[in-house]
C-alpha cells in the first residue's frame, strides 16, 4: 500500500513540475506591475537572490514560484475569505491562491507555506528594518 501511494505521488510530481516550469516560461514578456522587468525576470531575480543567500533548494523553489497565484486561470472565481465570526474579510489573494494551487498540485508543503506567507513576512521586514527596501 505504501509503495503504491509513493508511486502515485511520484507520478503526480513528475507531471506537475513540467507544468509549473511551462507556466513560468510563458511569463517571459508578462508585465510585472508596470516595472522595468518582466514577470519572468521578477521570478528569476527572486530565486537568484535566494540562491546567493545560500538558501536551501525548497526556499529557492518557493521564491521562484512566489507569485504563481497571480496567474491561476480562475482566480476571479475564488471564494471570499470569511473570518471566524462570519464577517467577509476579502477575496482570496494571490498568496493564498498560489499556496492552495501548489498544495493541490502536490508541491512540497514547505514551498506552499513560503508562497502563502511571503507577503506577511515582507510586511514585517519593511516595518522593522529600514534598510529592507533599499
Amino acid at each position: 500500500m505504501v509503495a503504491a501511494t509513493l508511486s502515485s505521488v511520484e507520478v503526480h510530481a513528475r507531471e506537475t513540475v513540467p507544468v509549473l516550469f511551462d507556466f513560468i516560461t510563458k511569463q517571459r514578456n508578462g508585465d510585472y506591475l508596470g516595472e522595468a522587468v518582466s514577470q519572468l525576470q521578477h521570478f528569476l531575480q527572486a530565486a537568484t537572490l535566494a540562491q546567493k543567500a545560500d538558501a536551501d533548494n525548497e526556499t529557492v523553489e518557493g521564491t521562484l514560484l512566489h507569485d504563481v497565484g497571480r496567474f491561476i486561470p480562475d482566480a476571479d472565481e475564488m471564494p471570499p475569505m470569511i473570518a471566524h465570526d462570519g464577517t467577509l474579510v476579502a477575496k482570496a489573494s494571490h498568496k493564498v491562491l498560489g499556496e492552495i494551487s501548489l498544495r493541490q498540485s502536490g508541491v512540497n508543503e514547505h514551498i506552499c507555506q513560503l508562497v502563502g506567507s511571503r507577503v506577511t513576512a515582507k510586511r514585517y521586514l519593511t516595518a522593522v528594518d529600514n534598510s529592507y527596501l533599499l
